[in-house]
């Protein structure tokens, strides 16, 4: 909704505009300071140079030589310089905060600061992972008091200021005050009401959420680096955001000693994959690793087995089979054979495995859940050695043997070949990971507290995951004598408030505390496929129309129906319309047609969600996680097409939470 731009309002903007300007000048005069040093610096060296070449002395060489390498050495820094200055110029700041500072004996004075990704002194840009002056802007609103020790000394005043605002390659966009969202459109200012600062159009990295997260969020960020954050939240309640933000401000040299090349980022899937490596590159840490957990297993397996290549069997072994593997009493009942000598310590890892499951009481006294059983088990052994005799690994068995290697070693296989541990790694969608998966990934860091887990156990869709849940991974840090932290976000940033009510609906439990203004989803529930299908395109032509330059997810619950879908869709959209499988997304402007689990972790302006029926999402607890992953992942607009039976997860198509309509109805 758009409100007229007041008099106080222009102010403001002016302000704004003509504090960017003065920044602007400010890198101007740097770089060119910066660029007559770098000159000078680049003309010196080439005169030390000749120098060297015609002096005859071996000591006037080597004296005009230790001149030439500190000038080369100041032409370098000067370069780098040049590069950083133009990065920070593109956008240099993404908040700003004006403190009434009391004085003693004197009048309060005000003091600016302006929040960025780098700090620049001449401009009162500070580096938003500089906690001491950035907790200011996170953990006070607008006409506050504070009191902090910042720096070994005692500040008090008053927050008189707190703005967000948007920039886009120097240039002042968007606006987030006490007086409204203000966003620059058509070269105009309007001001906005119940909306984001704009329309999120096609993108390839996590949203920039810096100036928005909450003084919770900031300080589960900037906790100790020496204690592992588990975060657990709804979805679009920026949980991977955070989780990739605390990953930056400890790389950042004054917050820890942390190096990009000692960590880690493990994913669900390579869309995932690809939406994180971008993030990173964004907020600067585009040298730390990213995989999905099957690939990093995949580097590192062959090492520890003496293969080149782990050769994996056509079918996977049955669900009952996978659950013992996969189970928190294997892991234990591995753990302890190892650690007691139960089993050789020199045998190989597949032989251990085997002693383990050979054994049922071993597994049975570990198992609380009651779904294990000697004849399971047994099975399981028989279908592992058989698999083992012909030279086969079943990815159930990956995190066993990784885990063992462990044990034996004290070290892990880095994805280079080498023997060592991280310092850091973060795991998103963790609930997608099971007790002896998790206990790897522990076990690959020097410290077990060096860990920042994500999840959301609603969101959990593979059904042989068996996460174990929070209070056993935080019992499993208490073993190692390791410190965590819990906490649970229920602010939905991603979706608006309407779209989060039906996926709340959907799971069967309130869980969004707040969430953005929006229109509740529309459901177009029709008789006959052919209807379905006729309001599907006519959606679709509806947004692209109105947003060409957005991209409109079409959700499937898996990759068959997803190709079917792009079949049904191609001869209306054409190129627009592309498949975003594992082996290719992209997320550019059009129609990504993909399935739920390709989805996963990411989102979208515009979601369609391809006949949600009872067929495709019965009720049970792993469809109905799906349903709420596919419905999450929309952030504004969100349309169901159904055809046939719908699924029981929905609300009545008359329930206040959806727009319902029925086209083809009788009358």
């Amino acid at each position: 909704m758009l409100h007229d731009i007041t008099p106080e309002t222009t102010e403001l903007i002016k302000q704004e505009e003509e504090c960017l300007r003065i920044v602007l000048e400010s890198l101007d005069s740097q770089s060119r300071q910066n660029s007559k040093r770098m000159g000078l610096s680049s003309q010196t060296a080439r005169a030390l140079t000749a120098q060297i070449v015609s002096a005859e002395r071996d000591i006037d060489k080597q004296m005009l030589a230790s001149d030439e390498a500190v000038a080369h050495q100041l032409s370098r820094k000067s370069h780098l310089a040049a590069t950083e200055l133009e990065k920070l110029r593109r956008r240099p700041y993404f908040a700003r905060i004006v403190l009434a500072e009391e004085q003693k004996g004197s009048p309060a004075r005000e003091i600016e600061y302006k929040l960025g990704f780098a700090a620049n002194s001449d401009c009162r840009i500070v580096d938003w992972r500089r906690a001491p002056i950035a907790k200011l802007y996170y953990e006070y609103q607008e006409g506050e008091e504070y009191s902090e020790i910042i720096q070994g000394r005692e500040r008090s005043g008053i927050v008189k200021m707190r703005v967000q605002v948007e920039i886009e390659d120097s240039t002042l966009v968007g606006i987030s005050c006490r007086q409204g969202e203000l966003r620059k459109e058509n070269n105009r200012w309007v001001c906005r009401s119940g909306a984001a600062l704009k329309d999120m159009n096609a993108r390839d990295a996590l949203p920039d959420v810096l100036s928005l997260i909450t003084a919770d969020q900031f300080r589960l960020i900037t906790s100790d680096p020496d204690t592992a954050v588990l975060i657990q939240g709804i979805a679009g309640s920026g949980k991977t955001t955070v989780a990739l933000h605390r990953l930056t401000w400890l790389l950042h040299e004054e917050n820890s000693p942390l190096a990009p090349n000692q960590c880690l980022v493990l994913v669900f899937t390579k869309a995932l994959r690809s939406y994180v490596t971008q993030t990173l590159a964004h907020l600067g840490a585009g040298a730390v690793p990213v995989l999905t957990f099957r690939s990093w297993v995949d580097k590192i397996l062959p090492s520890l087995l003496n293969v080149k290549t782990v050769i994996r069997p056509e079918e996977a072994q049955t669900g009952g089979v996978s659950r013992v593997k996969r189970s928190l009493a294997m892991l234990l009942a591995l753990e302890e054979a190892q650690l007691t000598g139960l089993i050789d310590q020199s045998a190989p890892y597949t032989e251990a495995i085997l002693d383990v499951l050979s054994r049922p009481e071993r597994l049975l006294k570990h198992d609380e859940t009651g779904l294990l059983d000697r004849a399971l088990i047994q099975e399981a052994c028989v279908q592992t050695k058989s698999l083992f005799a012909r030279g086969l690994i079943d990815y159930a068995d990956d995190a066993l043997i990784i885990r063992l290697h462990q044990l034996r070693t004290g070290a892990m296989a880095m994805p280079d070949g080498s023997q060592g541990l991280f310092e850091h790694i973060v795991v998103d969608e963790a609930q997608e990971f099971n007790s002896p998966e998790i206990a790897a990934v522990i076990g690959a860091l020097r410290q077990p507290s060096h860990l920042t887990l994500v999840g959301d156990t609603a969101q959990q869709i593979r059904q042989d995951a068996l996460f174990p849940g929070w209070a056993r991974i935080r019992e499993r840090f208490a073993n190692t004598d390791g410190q965590t932290r819990l906490t649970t976000l229920s602010v939905s940033h991603r979706s608006s408030l309407p779209i989060m009510r039906l996926a709340d609906f959907i799971y069967g439990e309130k869980r969004t505390s707040e969430g953005k203004k929006g229109k509740p989803p529309i459901w177009f529930k029709c008789l006959t496929e052919n209807e379905g299908i006729r309001q599907i395109l006519a959606w679709l032509e509806r947004v692209i129309r109105r947003y060409p330059n957005s991209v409109i997810a079409v959700v499937c619950p898996n990759t068959a129906e997803a190709r079917y879908a792009l079949s049904l869709l191609k001869p209306t959209f054409g190129a627009a319309a592309r498949l975003g499988d594992e082996d290719s997304f992209s997320f550019g402007a059009g129609i990504l047609v993909s399935s739920v689990e390709q989805i996963k972790g990411l989102e979208f302006p515009n979601v369609l969600i391809w006949n949600p029926s009872s067929k495709a999402y019965p009720a049970n607890d792993t469809a109905r996680n799906m349903l709420y992953v596919a419905v999450t992942r929309a952030e504004d607009r969100l349309c169901l097409v159904t055809w046939g039976k719908p699924s029981t997860l929905l609300p009545h198509i008359t329930s206040s939470l959806v727009r319902g309509h029925q086209p083809d109805s009788p009358e």
